[in-house]
């Protein structure tokens, strides 16, 4: 990962500190890929391509693949990516779908994962053309599962609501 990507600790950022509405959004360490909040300044800033890993607690591993100019918390690694032979999709696939191998942490009362071991992730890839073959089939697949998923969600509602009814 160290030949890819530059790895940090987020920036210190309190929950005082965020704004509802300024120059960069904020990432937490979080299993959902939202924002924190905003704020007008930042030593950490992040762009689009960059990944953000939480490094603590349950949300270890659920890596985010930045979209738009942003910064992230304490409690996050940014990996601001340095090497154009890598697509950030793609490393992005890699590390969610070896997860479970990836980000093992210790047992503590609250699990960490260190900049020192996101450096140490060994990336297999293929050359840059077939990254974004799998990178575009993965976006592809994940899209049909989420609209499966959304029609399910649906119909599970309509059938909770004409139970009701009768």
């Amino acid at each position: 990962m160290k030949d890819f990507y530059s790895s940090m600790m987020g920036n210190t950022i309190l929950k005082i500190d965020l704004i509802e509405n300024g120059k960069y959004p904020v990432y937490s360490a979080t299993a959902k890929d939202k924002y924190f909040g905003y704020v007008n300044t930042a030593t950490v800033i992040l762009k689009r391509e960059d990944l953000v890993i939480p490094a603590r607690g349950n949300s270890i591993g659920y890596v985010k693949i930045v979209k738009v100019k942003s910064s992230t918390t304490q409690t996050t690694i940014a990996c601001k990516k340095i090497s154009n032979k890598i697509l950030s999709k793609f490393i992005f696939y890699f590390l969610i779908g070896n997860k479970q191998e990836i980000f093992k942490f210790d047992n503590t009362a609250i699990p960490q994962f260190t900049v020192e071991d996101a450096n140490s992730i060994n990336i297999l890839f293929p050359p840059l053309p077939e990254q974004i073959q799998i990178a575009d089939y993965l976006d592809k697949k994940c899209n049909e599962i989420d609209e499966t998923k959304g029609t399910i969600k649906k119909e599970i509602t309509i059938l909770k609501e004409s139970t009701i009814k009768t």
